[in-house]
């Protein structure tokens, strides 16, 4: 009889301490589904910004393919009107040599 109530208050004991067990690891558990379902948005964030980032570098480099291309055409352009003043020059210079030419002859 001795051991029947003992064996009777062990197994309160151990209903009682299951009990407050789960009353303790019931706030664990909901704060580690938090904890994922933060996770899970974080992860969902993460994804969005580098597909952001994939998309504005996308953009960026065609924007400074566009540069590169306006800049040629800017040195192009530069080129001819430095031709262009070139043979002007070489015009003048011809029309001076013969301003030469004939003031020596003419003297």
């Amino acid at each position: 009889m001795f051991n029947d109530s003992r064996l009777y208050i062990f197994r309160q004991l151990k209903v009682i301490l299951d009990e407050k067990l789960d009353q303790k690891l019931t706030p664990l558990n909901l704060k580690v589904s938090e904890l994922g379902s933060k996770l899970e948005d974080a992860m969902r964030f993460i994804e969005l910004a580098n597909s952001q980032y994939e998309e504005f570098q996308s953009k960026f480099v065609e924007v400074e393919e566009k540069i590169v291309k306006v800049e040629y055409k800017f040195v192009e352009v530069e080129y001819k009107f430095v031709k262009v003043e070139l043979k002007f020059v070489e015009v003048e210079l011809k029309f001076v040599e013969v301003e030469v030419e004939i003031r020596r002859s003419g003297s």
